[in-house]
């Protein structure tokens, strides 16, 4: 979802990612780097959280929260 988010413009959170310049990590857009830097997601109740709001989507700013 992080992808369509900052990038398809049709999703309905765009206006809050990529239309205020929110990215992925390049290395992140191959499903197998991203696990590669982040591992699986510890439970299914964690999901992805940035820690600067305003920062893009990158393992410095990244953490598995609940």
């Amino acid at each position: 979802m992080m992808l369509s988010r900052c990038y398809n413009i049709k999703d309905k959170s765009y206006a809050n990612y990529g239309g205020r310049g929110i990215c992925v990590d390049i290395r992140w857009h191959n499903i197998k780097q991203f696990y590669s830097d982040m591992g699986d997601r510890p439970s299914s109740q964690h999901t992805i959280e940035r820690l600067d709001n305003n920062g893009h989507y990158c393992s410095i700013n990244f953490v598995w929260a609940t």
